[in-house]
C-alpha cells in the first residue's frame, strides 16, 4: 500500500504537458494496426543511417560501458579494497 502512494506521488508530479507531448510523439502506424500493415518496411540504407544518427551512437556506447564493467567485474577473481566497504 506505502509503494502504491509512493508511485501515485511520482506520477503525480510528472507534467502533464512532458505526457502530452510523449503521445503526440507516436507515430499513427503504432496506434493503428491498417496504418501500420499500408506502411512499407524501411530499407537497409535507412536503417544503417538511424544506427549512425549521433543519438543513437551515444545511447549504444552508453551500454557498451555499461556491459564492460559488468564484464570487468564478472572477470574478477578477488574483491578489491573498493568493492569490500
Amino acid at each position: 500500500m506505502r509503494n502504491m502512494l509512493a508511485m501515485a506521488k511520482i506520477l503525480g508530479s510528472i507534467d502533464p504537458e512532458v505526457i502530452e507531448a510523449v503521445q503526440r510523439s507516436i507515430p499513427p502506424q503504432f496506434k493503428d494496426r491498417n496504418a501500420r500493415r499500408q506502411t512499407p518496411a524501411p530499407s537497409i540504407w535507412k536503417m544503417i543511417r538511424t544506427f549512425w544518427s549521433p543519438p543513437v551512437q551515444r545511447v549504444l556506447f552508453a551500454w557498451g560501458l555499461m556491459l564492460a564493467g559488468i564484464g570487468y567485474y564478472m572477470n574478477k577473481e578477488t574483491p578489491s579494497t573498493a568493492d569490500e566497504a
